[in-house]
């Protein structure tokens, strides 16, 4: 019994030196695997790295965009089509730096998204040895390990998988805008008016007056403006802005021993809100048209002295109505999120049915007060010369004296130069 306990426990011993001496083999294939598997990932991405700072890239989406920054929303400053060939210089997220030399034969930087092309020119592979395999069961053979060949691209796709390449997305992203400049409008019957008034009293006095009439053309404006984009290159806007013009003119008809002035100060202000559409046909510089609503006033002030003796005419009145507006502008990214704006705009809006009131008062203090509607009355002097005159009236002038009456219509068409900051949201 003791013979066999003896054995057995030796055998047991023997068992257990046995697992130990596998076991610590084992730990040492398992450190000696992982130290392989760490210099193969370095090696790895010390090779990626290196590539992506020396590639060359070809475009598979039918368009794409070469952008100033590696942002969605920076402006494009070339557009490629499908096959042109690029050099990307390195990578900064999904976005490739890009460099090409297009036809004009000035080099241009900018990042491309990588969606938009593929790697056509990897690193060289270097040409390995001939190695031989063995098999089991198998006789050995040979293979051979080629040269990637630099004047050909490497990497190919069916036209079948470049279709099915995701285009560049542009999000819908908005954008506001606020604008200051300079506005110039026709102004219509409401420079008739003032001009006919001191044409009128010239030929009244027979007196040519001094000093210019100086219609009212031009003014200051303002407002902001909201859009959102729907593709790269087309954006929906709604904008408001508000501008006004006035202008003072006086005309002398004194003689030796009577003083005798008319001054006349003509005003137009508007608040159109509008909606357009915008396209950019070329990088930074778009065009826009579009529709707008405009909530308009204007106003006379007549003042006649004659000696001691003063009279004076003001009119106030509003209308709403329709205009179209077009525009051409040009952009230029200052910011990740901010850009300046220029913009040279057109406008058309001839609005009547404007209502209001008049009020007339005199230095021996008299006052009147007519509400109405504006007319141009076309006043006569003689049965050969007559002169176009702006008030507001209750009822369309019938008296002696007027040939001809009809609504006023004043034309707030023009243009616009405009200078502005664009935040993109």
């Amino acid at each position: 019994m003791e013979a066999f306990l003896d054995s057995s426990r030796g055998s047991f011993y023997n068992r257990i030196e046995v697992e130990r001496l596998a076991h610590k083999h084992s730990r040492k294939d398992w450190c000696l695997i992982f130290f392989v598997l760490i210099l193969l990932f370095f090696k790895s991405t010390q090779s990626v790295w290196s590539q992506e700072s020396n590639l060359k890239l070809r475009v598979v989406a039918e368009q794409a965009n070469i952008r100033l920054d590696p942002d969605i929303a920076s402006i494009i400053i070339r557009q490629l089509s499908r096959g042109a060939v690029l050099e990307s210089t390195g990578k900064e997220g999904e976005w490739y730096a890009v460099e090409f030399t297009p036809k004009e034969g000035i080099t241009v930087s900018g990042y491309v998204h990588e969606s938009l092309v593929v790697v056509i020119e990897p690193l060289p592979v270097k040409k390995e040895t001939p190695q031989k395999i063995q098999e089991e069961g198998k006789p050995k053979k040979e293979v051979t390990v080629e040269t990637l060949d630099q004047d050909k691209p490497q990497i190919s796709l069916p036209p079948e998988i470049e279709a099915t390449i995701p285009q560049e997305k542009t999000p819908r992203r908005f954008h506001f805008t606020l604008f200051t400049g300079g506005n110039y409008s026709f102004g219509g019957d409401l420079n008739k008016g003032s001009l006919g008034l001191v044409d009128f009293y010239s030929s009244v006095l027979g007196i040519s007056g001094k000093g210019a009439v100086k219609p009212v053309h031009y003014g200051f404006s303002f407002g902001g403006e909201f859009s959102i984009s729907l593709t790269s290159r087309l954006s929906l806007a709604i904008a408001i802005e508000s501008f006004q013009g006035e202008k003072e003119s006086l005309s002398d008809f004194s003689q030796v021993m009577q003083a005798h002035t008319l001054k006349t100060r003509p005003k137009l202000s508007a608040v159109p809100a509008g909606i357009s559409v915008s396209y950019v046909f070329i990088p930074s510089l778009y065009i826009k048209g579009g529709f707008s609503y405009y909530f308009a006033e204007c106003s006379y002030f007549y003042q006649i002295q004659e000696d001691e003796q003063l009279q004076e005419w003001m009119g106030e009145a509003s209308a709403r109505g329709l205009g179209l507006q077009g525009a051409m502008g040009f952009t230029r990214s200052i910011g990740p999120r901010l850009g300046l704006v220029v913009e040279l705009a057109g406008h058309y809006a001839k609005i009547n049915g404007f209502q209001g009131k008049d009020t007339f008062r005199s230095s021996s203090g008299q006052t009147l007060i007519e509400k109405g509607t504006l007319y141009l009355i076309q006043a006569e002097v003689s049965e050969q010369q007559s002169y176009p005159l702006l008030f507001i009236r209750a009822s369309k002038p019938r008296e002696a004296g007027v040939i001809d009456a009809r609504e006023a219509q004043i034309d707030f068409s023009g243009f616009s130069l405009k200078i502005g900051l664009r935040f993109h949201i």
